[in-house]
């Protein structure tokens, strides 16, 4: 790589490491765990969470939410998460923040930022 040129993926981390030690904030992080068949692979034997650990990233809590996507803007979730891709959240995890638990219902990978899209968690 020549001097004049620069690695976009390491220029959006580094921003985004800025905007977390900006306004970053601590959450729990569930992670969401399956535990197949030794048998046959297909059946689920059970389902749950492993225990919490604390990550940064940002998160957003607006009265509504919107996605650009192919077909429009699509109104999303309760609020969204953005975190960074090595912290390995993924869908159906849990996170809770300010007394309130919200799962993951959708995740997006761009560069290495993770952005979640959640949806209060009422069970």
């Amino acid at each position: 790589m020549s001097s004049d040129q620069f690695n976009l993926d390491q220029v959006v981390f580094d921003d985004f490491e800025n905007i977390i030690a900006d306004i970053g904030v601590n959450v729990t992080l569930a992670r969401y765990t399956k535990t197949l068949s030794n048998i046959v692979g297909d059946e689920d034997v059970s389902t749950g969470y492993a225990a919490g650990v604390t990550i940064k990233g940002v998160f957003q809590l607006n009265e509504r939410m919107y996605e650009f996507s192919k077909e429009g803007i699509v109104e999303q979730g309760d609020a969204a998460f953005y975190a960074r891709s090595a912290d390995s959240v993924d869908k159906d995890d849990k996170i809770t923040y300010d007394s309130k638990t919200y799962i993951i219902t959708k995740k997006t990978k761009r560069n290495n930022v993770a952005l979640c899209t959640l949806e209060l968690w009422t069970k």
